[in-house]
């Protein structure tokens, strides 16, 4: 199952783990007792959850956005709360989109941002509540 999935780099690297070898073995099991006319056994058993190894992954992929974001000069408009900004600002964590001036904080590996109200909301972000970026701003 897996040797036909995964590239021959990463199979090397799953024998490798503790977890890899769990998923494998598991893999042969449950394979010999199909063969045998058995249900899968040992494959559920085999897989392991580990958090500090998904918790690491989930921080750097966020480091990675926070770094995209903040890189985008639109970022610098949004910390400035500048009112001239001719774009928006979604919150992925709340599923909100804001004007740049809004007082409304976020993390920056949580935002998007987007031309139009419109292209915010064909997005799947609803307004904001406290800034109303479909006013007119006054």
């Amino acid at each position: 199952m897996f040797a036909d999935v995964l590239p021959a780099m990463d199979l090397a690297r799953l024998r490798q783990t503790q977890h890899g070898k769990a998923l494998l073995e598991g893999e042969r099991e449950s394979g010999a007792a199909q063969e045998a006319g058995g249900g899968v056994v040992g494959a559920g058993a085999a897989w392991r959850h580990d958090p500090d190894k998904e918790s690491i992954m989930t921080l750097k992929q966020k480091a990675a956005r926070a770094a995209v974001t903040e890189a985008d000069p639109r970022w610098a408009a949004v910390v400035a709360r500048s009112r001239d900004a001719a774009f928006y600002y979604a919150v992925a964590s709340t599923g909100v989109y804001c004007r740049p001036s809004c007082g409304a904080r976020a993390k920056p590996e949580n935002v998007s941002f987007h031309a139009s109200c419109d292209a915010a909301e064909a997005a799947g972000f609803r307004p904001c509540k406290r800034c109303r970026p479909r006013e007119q701003a006054g």
